[in-house]
């Protein structure tokens, strides 16, 4: 019986080492899939920063932009919170993305259109966007990228 035991108690053990070489080789790839999902989230966000900035012109109406859609909109005062712009400029620039159709306000509270009408309504600077980030093909043919 002794020896069953001491078979049993290096066959648990061995289970054991060996439990704990596969959670360590599940980890190591949990980490290595975190890494890359991290990295793709970037690329993604800076090439949303990238259209952003295509589309609005300059970083002050990006900020304007992104803070009211995270906020779901909002004064001036709340929007220059949001931001970290002065209010004078967060006003000016609203004015500016009002007369543009990309703010609207009312009673003293702007919210930004979204980001798919953003979109339809700049479809010339969209198309020279994507020409330029996207891969050319191979046969060195320019293609034209029509968003309507």
């Amino acid at each position: 019986m002794s020896d069953e035991k001491t078979e049993l108690d290096e066959t648990v053990e061995a289970d054991d080492a060996e439990s704990e070489g596969v959670e360590e080789r599940v980890e190591e790839q949990r980490e290595k899939v975190e890494e890359r999902a991290e990295e793709l989230l970037d690329s993604v966000d800076d090439n949303v920063d990238r259209l952003l900035s295509e589309i609005l012109d300059t970083r002050a109406r990006v900020a304007v932009y992104v803070g009211l859609r995270e906020e779901g909109g909002g004064s001036v005062e709340e929007v220059s919170e949001a931001t970290g712009l002065n209010p004078d400029k967060v006003e000016a620039v609203l004015d500016d993305l009002r007369d543009d159709g990309i703010v609207e306000v009312e009673s003293g509270e702007y919210k930004a259109i979204s980001p798919t009408e953003l979109v339809r309504r700049v479809p010339d600077r969209v198309g020279e966007w994507l020409e330029d980030v996207l891969p050319r093909g191979n046969d060195d043919e320019t293609t034209d990228i029509d968003v309507e």
